[in-house]
């Protein structure tokens, strides 16, 4: 799409080929917040959001490497317990006050590596939350805020959240979003899909009146008012 003015100063987009479909600006940003505002997130859904991301990512960062961290742990281990013999061996006169001062050098040089490695696992996997809980505050009430903004600064909005905006031959928009607001839409949408889903499934295991019941009833209200209860098999009150 392009932007061009019309005769008389009023603005439209049209397709860069010749002779393309066009559609007036305000019409295009009317839909465009129209779309923002869908992507906009249900406060009530935010800390199953949260919890979702964080869940995904302790899988695949932090937990992302699990081997990876038990085997880091295991050296650390593995290297006190070797501390430990040999100290026994130093102070029984076995190895030299040389041997020990450059074996006890290796080990704290290995235990500030592995330390360093586990501490950027933690810290990557922070920095990924502390992205994503800065993200889902804005997506959380981006339609909202858009509408709130004068014109320029809805414009940087858009370039920090959105990569494309797609008009087709109709006029209809589409968003194409940035990382991580693209993910964090994904994963509202399931969350929307798996709690409709559970309504339903609730909603079909509710008890419901049998045709029978209803039936007996509709046989007792009737004998009543023939004077002649407790007359039919499948009355309550016989």
């Amino acid at each position: 799409m392009k932007f061009f003015h019309l005769t008389g100063g009023t603005p439209y987009y049209r397709v860069a080929a010749a002779g393309g479909v066009s559609f007036l600006c305000s019409e295009i940003d009317k839909r465009v917040s129209k779309e923002l505002q869908r992507i906009q997130v249900d406060p009530d859904l935010l800390p199953l959001i949260r919890a979702a991301y964080t869940s995904d990512l302790n899988t695949k960062i932090g937990g992302a490497r699990p081997d990876e961290r038990a085997r880091l742990e295991a050296v650390l281990k593995a290297t006190d317990e070797e501390e430990n013999r040999t100290a026994r061996l130093y102070a029984a006169g076995k190895i030299s006050e040389e041997i020990w001062d450059a074996l006890w050098a290796e080990w704290q040089d290995r235990r500030n590596q592995v330390r360093r490695t586990l501490e950027t696992l933690t810290v990557s996997q922070q920095v990924h939350i502390d992205n994503l809980d800065m993200a889902l505050q804005i997506i959380a009430r981006i339609g909202t805020l858009y509408n709130g903004l004068e014109r320029k600064d809805q414009k940087e909005l858009l370039r920090q959240v959105v990569s494309r905006v797609v008009v087709n031959d109709a006029g209809n928009v589409s968003l194409e979003l940035r990382t991580p607001f693209a993910y964090l839409r994904d994963l509202t949408q399931e969350i929307r899909m798996v709690k409709k889903q559970s309504k339903r499934e609730k909603r079909k295991r509710k008890p419901t009146v049998s045709l029978p019941s209803v039936l007996s009833e509709h046989v007792r209200i009737s004998s009543n008012r023939a004077g002649t209860a407790g007359t039919y098999p499948n009355n309550p009150l016989a």
